[in-house]
């Protein structure tokens, strides 16, 4: 990325598998912008039905959902994904990537730090803390599980949060109710927690909080487009 002419090559690291079935690559693509170059690459690319399944949860293992090509989605366990994330990250530095982005807002402990490597659960919490300051955060977050860690985690940061659950792969009643609670919690900003809400569910979101809504794909395209912009 030295030149003013020279594209960054960004590859796009689902937790899933691709080609990722919905609007995620094109909208993050667009925000990028035409000068970079995009490809995708799913951590489960590659891995069998049966090895799929084994990575699934136990007990109160910390969790993620995640679409794969075909539609469908599965539950999977972040601590399973911890080696494969670092493995297919170092895999695309190593053939020619400039920067390598986690399209997953869950925080993996033990993850390795890499150059390149672009951990989006960071640039998220980050921004959506400075935010929302003294005030209170509201978070949706896809699977009732994933409430009590959400709120935890902002706590950890300083902030107030109150998380509901809506999935983005089901029907969308759940996320316009789950923003309405926001609302009635007195919140002052909701940070939609997921790469898989799409900016079509931001507006619904906003439509019925009636305040500042944060999409979690929309800071990160932004966030990587600074950087891998030639000056």
């Amino acid at each position: 990325m030295g030149g003013d002419a020279e594209l960054a090559r960004i590859t796009l690291l689902m937790v899933g598998q691709t080609p990722r079935p919905d609007s995620l690559v094109r909208e993050f693509a667009g925000l990028l912008g035409a000068e970079h170059t995009v490809q995708e690459t799913g951590v489960l690319d590659g891995l069998e039905p049966a090895e799929i399944a084994a990575m699934a949860p136990v007990g109160d293992e910390d969790r993620i959902v995640t679409p794969l090509r075909d539609g469908r989605t599965v539950v999977l366990a972040k601590k399973a994904l911890v080696p494969l994330i670092g493995e297919k990250a170092q895999r695309a530095l190593a053939g020619g990537s400039d920067l390598v982005v986690l399209m997953c807002t869950g925080d993996f402990p033990g993850l390795a730090g890499q150059r390149g490597l672009v951990r989006s659960s960071d640039v998220c919490h980050s921004v959506v803390a400075a935010l929302t300051g003294d005030g209170l955060l509201g978070v949706l977050v896809p699977l009732p599980e994933q409430v009590v860690p959400a709120e935890a985690a902002f706590a950890r940061r300083g902030v107030r949060a109150v998380a509901m659950h809506a999935s983005p792969y089901e029907a969308q009643d759940r996320l316009e109710e789950a923003a309405r609670k926001l609302a009635e919690a007195g919140c002052d900003l909701v940070f939609m927690n997921c790469f898989g809400y799409s900016s079509q569910m931001k507006f619904r979101v906003r439509k019925v909080f009636g305040g500042p809504v944060v999409l979690a794909r929309s800071v990160v395209a932004r966030v990587v487009q600074e950087i891998a912009s030639s000056a």
